[in-house]
């Protein structure tokens, strides 16, 4: 079969849903079906066509506001409504050739916006069945609405595909109760993990060491980015509660964003700065490292579409303690691999925390259970083949 992805942002840019695109494509091509990603060129570096693990990757050209003053008018409202135009528009020019040239059997997109509503005009152009997997920041996000206009034109797109899926039980929600979308319509298919890759098997000693991690420390670890919606202020007035009665309880912190300096701040007035670890970001083929290091991941966010690094500390076999927001729901059993507390509750998830680490038996047990969930139900095998019977049945091809 010959699948085409269409997404707004792929490697090298780095984030759940670029990772989760190309793990897919990478499992699908193993299975013996050809792959094309098509996806604007965001950076400058990045080539116009490659081949990446046997992937092609197609680039077109995206408008965006050079410099920080871009990146600042791009929030306010009236220059943010400016570009969301062009960018939903600009597709529309170089998406027809690019897809004739692939000549696809199915199109499967990556959120609806901002390329869903081109890859859709073009995919019934050309014959082409889709599929839309929706993921989050484009269905419900506090911190992103975007404008009415676009919001009903995102409806009948959903509305118009061959087929949908979701990401998460949260998002199909979202989907049932802000869209009007059926149920009956919408599969959950969660992103997956590399088992092999993140494993309880992997030592850790080369980041304790990296960062002068003594023997006997506890390390708390979080990967996240460091943006407002995340809200990593409660995680450090959560490890401020638990700091004062571990003294050998590290926080390390993986990830960068715009927050970075606030948190910095926070932690030098919280009087934990010499306690807390801001790795920034880091390579993705060292994260298994990071988690294996790790004896709790602690992972707080206000909204979570889903949790890809929640999976792979699932994967690493570590016991999660993370917030009652949205797709975590899907990850974490609360008692059984992990603890779930209410978001923006700095006390609860000290309270979580310290239970893990008063009782280092659950803690173990929790990283059991989750490492075997992970296994059952999120393995990359899967996940691709759930989304293989989806295109199947759309093509009639085997």
């Amino acid at each position: 079969m010959n699948i085409c992805i269409l997404i707004p942002s792929f490697l090298p840019e780095i984030g759940g849903a670029e990772i989760g695109a190309f793990q897919l494509a990478k499992y699908l091509r193993q299975s013996g079906h050809k792959i094309a990603v098509v996806t604007p060129r965001l950076a400058k570096k990045s080539l116009k066509f490659e081949i990446m693990d046997g992937i092609e990757i197609y680039r077109f050209p995206s408008f965006s506001l050079p410099g920080r003053l871009g990146k600042a008018l791009s929030w306010r409202r009236p220059f943010r409504a400016i570009l969301e135009t062009i960018n939903v528009f600009l597709p529309y020019f170089y998406l027809k050739s690019i897809l004739i040239r692939i000549n696809p059997d199915i199109l499967h997109m990556h959120y609806v916006f901002p390329l869903g509503f081109s890859g859709l005009y073009w995919a019934k152009k050309l014959g082409i069945p889709t599929v839309l997997t929706l993921i989050g920041q484009d269905i419900y996000d506090p911190y992103y609405v975007p404008g009415k206009q676009l919001h009903s034109i995102s409806k009948k797109v959903m509305h118009k595909v061959d087929a949908l899926t979701a990401i998460s039980t949260f998002i199909k929600d979202a989907l049932v109760t802000k869209f009007q979308i059926s149920a009956a319509r919408i599969e959950v298919i969660p992103y997956g993990v590399e088992m092999e890759r993140f494993s309880p098997l992997i030592k850790g000693d080369e980041i304790r060491n990296k960062f002068g991690l003594q023997n006997g420390e506890k390390i708390i670890l979080t990967v996240q980015r460091l943006h407002v919606r995340k809200g990593v202020q409660f995680a450090l007035e959560a490890f401020s509660e638990v700091e004062k009665k571990y003294r050998d309880v590290k926080f390390l912190i993986v990830g960068d964003g715009p927050e970075k300096k606030v948190l910095l701040r926070l932690a030098e007035d919280l009087a934990i700065k010499d306690k807390v670890i801001f790795a920034g970001a880091v390579e993705n083929s060292d994260l298994p490292q990071y988690y294996a290091a790790a004896d709790i991941f602690a992972f707080h966010s206000i909204y979570e579409g889903f949790g890809i690094v929640m999976l792979e500390a699932a994967a690493s076999g570590k016991p999660i303690v993370t917030t009652e927001s949205g797709g975590s729901l899907d990850i974490v059993r609360n008692g059984l691999n992990g603890l779930l507390v209410p978001a923006k509750d700095s006390r609860a998830l000290a309270g979580a925390i310290m239970k893990v680490l008063e009782n280092p038996e659950l803690g173990v047990s929790f990283g059991r259970k989750a490492r075997e969930i992970a296994e059952q139900e999120f393995s990359w095998d899967r996940v691709s083949e759930e989304y293989l019977t989806i295109f199947k049945r759309l093509t009639r091809i085997n």
